[in-house]
């Protein structure tokens, strides 16, 4: 299974998801590690500026997706 992590630096857990075009992606089996990985992507890639349903993204693949914040309104009140 992949996991895809928004990191911007590298090293932490950044946000948001929808703009991010920095991940760190594991690729694990069985609870242990087998291979990590950093993937850029494009700009009209991100999460929020892709129509990734209808064509291969980058981030086909991942099944687990880790970020501090996905979307605009992610921490406001409604």
């Amino acid at each position: 299974m992949n996991i895809a992590i928004t990191s911007e630096d590298g090293k932490s857990v950044t946000d948001s998801a929808e703009t991010c075009q920095h991940f760190l992606v594991y690729e694990v089996s069985a609870g242990k590690v087998l291979n990590k990985h950093s993937l850029d992507i494009s700009k009209s890639d991100t999460l929020g500026k892709s129509d990734f349903i209808h064509k291969n993204h980058p981030l086909d693949g991942v099944r687990v997706l880790i970020s501090t914040g996905i979307g605009s309104r992610v921490g406001k009140t409604p």
